[in-house]
């Protein structure tokens, strides 16, 4: 049973499209993403727990790619 839980998604004040891009067993939304920006993901687990898992060492992968550019895309 999940403690806390995406069941539906809605719209940031209707201006941010937002797609589920995983679930568990029982349809429970486990990940979102929304196409509309470079890098949004919410997610329902804790990837930095086991960074040898192929999924979690993935998300934090894309982060921390996403960040350096980020940082790097402000610096100028």
């Amino acid at each position: 049973m999940h403690k806390s839980r995406i069941q539906f998604l809605s719209s940031l004040l209707g201006l941010l499209l937002l797609v589920p891009t995983a679930r568990a067993g029982d349809g429970i939304i486990e990940a979102f993403e929304s196409p509309e920006y470079p890098f949004l993901l919410g997610i329902q687990w804790h990837p930095e727990k086991d960074l040898n898992h192929p999924v979690y060492s993935t998300v934090m992968e894309k982060f921390l790619e996403a960040s350096s550019v980020h940082v790097n895309t402000s610096a100028t």
